[in-house]
């Protein structure tokens, strides 16, 4: 698998469609938000008295898990539209925005996606929480340290176990069922384990510096080339047709 061309070869393809890359990172923000807030209307009742009795009989380490729960949901919702376009893109020099809509392998691509979020995503929040709970029965300062040191570990365990979860939503959209993308992308992640494991370290501190640096513009460009350099590793990794070059 080779990334330094994934990641070269993402930068020209957003910039060789600037309308379906640029454009759509924009009305992407924009349609998470919305669906962020339309999740936490509909699942915690925001607005009303109702959102008060729902949040406040949580527990207090769902409470603060709550905003990472609306914001992944509404992510894992768009994930294979997202899978579609992007693989779409690998195979094709001109971009689109049916692309999106075409050959979704919606519910294997959702579950598998789920599946990696729980992994990535949820791992450090409930090894907290079993640390809060842990903890009641200390004072509230080693409850604190408890709580800190399960998110440490779920931190660790997360970056350490991403490379292992990689593929998965990617080889779903690939038209794979949800358990064998699993586990063929399991393969793969192995397979490719220390070369992921540097992207996934590597990648995200560029992209933050980079919008930093930009004075937020990147925000337009850098989630799209992440996107579409995932995609093209994934394709590497999945066998079929690569882009030619743009």
């Amino acid at each position: 698998m080779d990334v330094i061309d994934a990641v070269g070869w993402a930068f020209r393809a957003v910039f060789s469609n600037k309308r379906v890359w640029i454009l759509g990172s924009f009305l992407m923000m924009f349609i998470i938000g919305a669906l962020g807030f339309a999740v936490a209307f509909s699942v915690f009742g925001l607005g009303g008295d109702s959102a008060e009795v729902t949040i406040d009989a949580l527990p207090q380490g769902w409470k603060d898990l709550t905003p990472n729960l609306v914001s992944g949901l509404s992510t894992l919702l768009l994930t294979p539209f997202l899978c579609a376009g992007a693989l779409a893109q690998v195979s094709k020099k001109k971009g689109q925005w049916a692309y999106f809509f075409q050959n979704l392998n919606y519910g294997a691509v959702f579950l598998a996606a789920l599946a990696s979020y729980a992994v990535t995503s949820l791992l450090p929040y409930l090894l907290a929480l079993v640390g809060g709970l842990a903890g009641e029965a200390f004072d509230d300062d080693i409850q604190a340290v408890l709580v800190l040191l399960a998110l440490g570990i779920g931190g660790l365990l997360t970056f350490f176990l991403s490379p292992l979860v990689f593929f998965w939503e990617w080889f779903a959209a690939e038209g794979q069922s949800a358990k064998a993308a699993i586990s063929r992308g399991l393969t793969a992640g192995k397979r490719n384990y220390w070369a992921l494991l540097l992207y996934g370290l590597i990648a995200p501190m560029v992209m933050v510096f980079a919008i930093i640096f930009t004075l937020g513009l990147g925000l337009f460009v850098f989630p799209a080339v992440y996107l579409l350099a995932n995609a093209h590793m994934a394709r590497q990794a999945f066998g079929g047709p690569l882009p030619a070059r743009n």
